[in-house]
């Protein structure tokens, strides 16, 4: 394959905004669950009430699990461009290492 070349910096660099995104984006999914748990137990007393009250409880639980997730994800996709930077730095440090032997050698 031509033309391929991997810049572990601009990795890096990478990982770190999708870092500071992660980060970002859980504060405020944080914010978002102290801000709708005050709607827990605003829906009635009676029946309808009830089942509705139910039916929020379930879905905003799985829903906050999600998002929750979705920045878990985040932040490990950070630390797997970080850890991939690092491989491609040592890769390119053993093989100077390697032709730098095989020059001493032969020269």
């Amino acid at each position: 394959m031509t033309g391929f070349a991997v810049v572990p910096d601009a990795v890096r660099a990478g990982g770190s905004a999708i870092g500071g995104a992660a980060d970002a984006f859980a504060s405020r999914v944080e914010g978002l669950i102290a801000e709708l748990s005050g709607f827990q137990g605003g829906f009635g007393d009676d029946t309808i009430g009830m089942l509705v009250g139910t039916a929020y409880d379930a879905v905003s639980q799985w829903a906050f699990e999600c998002l929750q997730d979705c920045a878990d994800d985040l932040l490990d996709a950070t630390d797997d461009l970080m850890l991939m930077a690092d491989s491609y730095d040592e890769a390119d440090r053993d093989a100077l290492d390697r032709f730098q032997g095989m020059h001493g050698r032969i020269a």
